[in-house]
């Protein structure tokens, strides 16, 4: 997918998973920051301290 599709730009009610390629962690943060919704964002990685900064910049309801 990319971040001017409409199946990433809309709310889509059922099981849909979005999978955006990125190159870096601040791409990443980019991508997942440029929504007008941002209810719900998930951080995965091994080091609960980075994972926990990373959470930290995300515009979003709930990180997880």
């Amino acid at each position: 997918a990319h971040n001017d599709m409409t199946v990433v730009r809309e709310e889509i009610f059922g099981p849909v998973l979005c999978i955006i390629p990125y190159e870096s962690e601040e791409e990443a943060i980019d991508i997942a920051n440029d929504t007008i919704y941002g209810l719900s964002n998930a951080v995965i990685s091994a080091d609960q301290e980075h994972a926990m900064k990373i959470a930290s910049r995300l515009r979003s309801g709930q990180v997880h």
